[in-house]
């Protein structure tokens, strides 16, 4: 009789400890919420111009190196064109895969292959309504998160191409390129 006793007590500290071991591993943020400023630099006519906006994501994360992201912002340039002042404004929409580079340490890094659309929108400064248009776009690239608690984060910096395919027509690219720079903070929950 004092054998399954023994059997029981050993089994349930050994259970306790897989237990444990299986909860270290784990942990680790389920999900993530990203608000922040984000600078970019679109070329709008075969111009370049700079642009303000704000920027927020929300990252799943099955995995302590994967995440899947949703990425929306709003972008705002004013240019002027002879007489008359233009103001663009673009939305993105972009979803895809985040590996992280989860450690110990005070800092992850994170590189990320976002996929979707941006909608582009003008209007001049006499009030009449410039184009609107929606099309495919993408984002690569990455940053680093400074933790600076278990469940904050400050986004030191994100920087990524956005590359997006309006039509143009025979004499200009399809393709434009616009760099984007973010910083922000991250809010964590595990």
């Amino acid at each position: 009789m004092k054998h399954p006793n023994r059997f029981s007590l050993i089994f349930a500290v050994l259970l306790g400890f897989v237990g444990s071991v299986r909860a270290q591993g784990q942990d680790y943020p389920k999900l993530e919420l990203f608000g922040g400023y984000s600078h970019f630099s679109p070329t709008i006519l075969g111009q370049s111009f700079s642009g303000n906006g704000g920027v927020g994501s929300i990252s799943v994360n099955p995995k302590p190196w994967l995440g899947v992201v949703g990425e929306f912002g709003i972008y705002h340039t004013t240019f002027t064109s002879g007489l008359l002042a233009n103001s663009t404004s673009q939305a993105t929409f972009l979803f895809g895969p985040k590996i992280a580079f989860r450690n110990n340490s005070r800092v992850t890094p994170f590189a990320q292959a976002l996929f979707g659309g941006v909608h582009l929108g003008s209007l001049t400064s006499i009030g009449a309504q410039g184009v609107g248009s929606t099309a495919f776009a993408f984002a690569l690239g990455g940053g680093l998160d400074l933790n600076v608690g278990r469940n904050f984060a400050l986004r030191l910096v994100q920087v990524d191409l956005l590359r997006s395919h309006f039509h143009g027509n025979s004499t200009t690219s399809n393709w434009q390129n616009t760099p984007r720079i973010s910083a922000g903070i991250v809010i964590r929950f595990e």
